[in-house]
């Protein structure tokens, strides 16, 4: 750490760029100042010895953010960096008698957006304060209509999309096992081999949420898959448990009221901690949204999809194989779109770390992920195909063809859909209206689209469960 009194603030910035340049670059990681840059985002965490008052403002000419700390940055040697980034060029360390000053030092020609604010001391970290530099809102409209494109490029090849969240990341290590693996490598590396090993599927495309270590809020997690209307979210964890004997592999669908207890409450509360706060100040909206008969299909298919993945556990791993669980994972809150949380190991017990230690026991692991999902999406589609057929033959029209699908997106839309005349039988008379169901659909909001009852859908279209999947073709009586 260097001292500075009355020398001069742009004197020593070259004197430290002359000493220093050699030896900075290389340590940096080693650091209590640390970053990460991501395609949206860059962040950067420093990490405080203690907790202390933080005072930053942006200036310009050159342009930089200074934050001025009452005590000294944790663990920092280096008073100058230099930064492979697309907005941060460098960062110096200044001490002075009376302050410390980390100065960010952007690079020009880019418009971003800055958001600074401090973590408290939570399990073993300490105070930090964490700055977001974040594109200007046409760059982050831009990546969301390129993940657009993408998924209407996929859909043309008469794909499915399966988005695989890698969780953590970046400042976020997640667990920390036995032998010092972070669970954040673990689970990336696995994804990266998902994403490889199903890559020449010709029934779907695998995208991931990161490809590299950083961040991700959970948030951001959710919406990427909104953005590219995924069929299936998977999010893969290593989490650790409060008994270090507790071992094994295990799949979460949602339940829309959480976890009642157990390890499966304790695992939704280590994942949803980043969005704690959030939760509690929009408890009410939050409540309205679960109890929204939307994740009817979230969760019965996020169900059907974890049964066969473990099935593929079971054949291509030695994991212990625990089960299909519910909680309230909020990554796992994303309606219309099935969702899986799979925990692949727990890094507190020893024979798990062994296992995902080993490069091999991880591909298998990816393998039995990537034929549960190719079962998955084979069985939909046999499913689609035969209640199409089904529908087709014993409802046709006087021309004995439908040759039109009617797509229904609103009410309005629902009014004008096409109608058909009806052969009697026992499950109607009459007119009726062909609906495509949508992603997202269920048989109640469907009922309150056409303003008649559940129970009606059901008996005349000889529906046997309270299930409809996107593509489903649902015969609506005309009264």
């Amino acid at each position: 750490m260097v001292r500075v009194g009355k020398v001069s603030f742009w004197a020593f910035l070259i004197f430290i760029v002359f000493v220093w340049i050699g030896n900075a670059y290389a340590k940096y990681t080693d650091s209590g100042i640390r970053y990460w840059s991501a395609p949206d985002h860059t962040r950067l965490v420093i990490a405080i010895e203690d907790e202390c008052k933080v005072e930053w403002s942006l200036r310009n000419d050159p342009k930089r953010l200074e934050i001025r700390l009452e005590k000294s940055v944790k663990d920092w040697t280096e008073p100058f960096i230099f930064v492979e980034d697309r907005f941060i060029d460098h960062i110096a360390y200044l001490q002075s008698d009376k302050a410390q000053v980390v100065i960010v030092f952007f690079k020009g020609g880019k418009d971003f957006e800055v958001n600074v604010f401090t973590l408290k001391r939570a399990e073993g970290k300490p105070f930090r304060v964490v700055v977001d530099v974040i594109p200007s809102i046409e760059e982050r409209l831009k990546f969301e209509r390129e993940r657009i494109l993408e998924a209407e490029r996929i859909r043309k090849d008469n794909k499915y999309i399966v988005v695989v969240d890698p969780g953590h990341g970046g400042n976020d290590p997640g667990a920390i096992g036995v032998n010092g693996i972070m669970e954040k490598d673990v689970v990336l590396d696995i994804a990266k081999k998902v994403k490889s090993i199903c890559g020449n599927s010709s029934n779907f495309k695998v995208v991931l949420t990161r490809e590299e270590d950083y961040f991700v809020p959970l948030e951001k997690r959710v919406k990427f898959a909104r953005d590219y209307k995924a069929d299936l979210f998977i999010s893969i964890h290593a989490n650790s448990a409060p008994n270090r004997s507790y071992d094994g592999f295990m799949a979460f669908v949602l339940a829309p009221r959480g976890a009642r207890g157990g390890i499966e409450r304790f695992l939704q509360e280590a994942e949803n901690r980043e969005v704690a706060n959030e939760l509690k100040n929009h408890h009410d909206s939050v409540v309205k949204v679960l109890l929204d008969f939307t994740y009817e299909y979230t969760m019965v298919e996020g169900k059907r999809a974890a049964k066969f993945i473990l099935d593929e556990v079971d054949e291509y791993t030695s994991f212990k194989n625990r089960g299909v669980k519910e909680a309230g994972f909020y990554v796992l809150r994303n309606p219309g779109i099935p969702a899986v949380l799979l925990e692949v190991g727990f890094l507190s017990n020893e024979a798990d770390v062994k296992k995902l230690s080993d490069e091999s026991e991880r591909k298998r692991v990816a393998l039995a992920i990537c034929n549960g999902v190719r079962r998955y999406f084979e069985h939909l589609r046999s499913v689609k195909n035969i209640t199409s057929k089904v529908i087709d033959k014993n409802y046709s029209t006087k021309n004995n063809k439908v040759k039109e699908e009617v797509k229904v997106v609103d009410s309005e839309k629902a009014r004008s859909a096409k109608s058909v005349r009806f052969k009697e039988s026992s499950s109607g008379t009459g007119d009726a209206k062909i609906y495509v169901v949508k992603k997202g659909d269920t048989l109640f909001s469907i009922s309150r689209l056409f303003g008649i009852s559940v129970d009606e859908i059901i008996k005349f279209n000889r529906i046997r469960q309270y299930i409809v999947y996107p593509g489903m073709k649902i015969l609506i009586p005309v009264r």
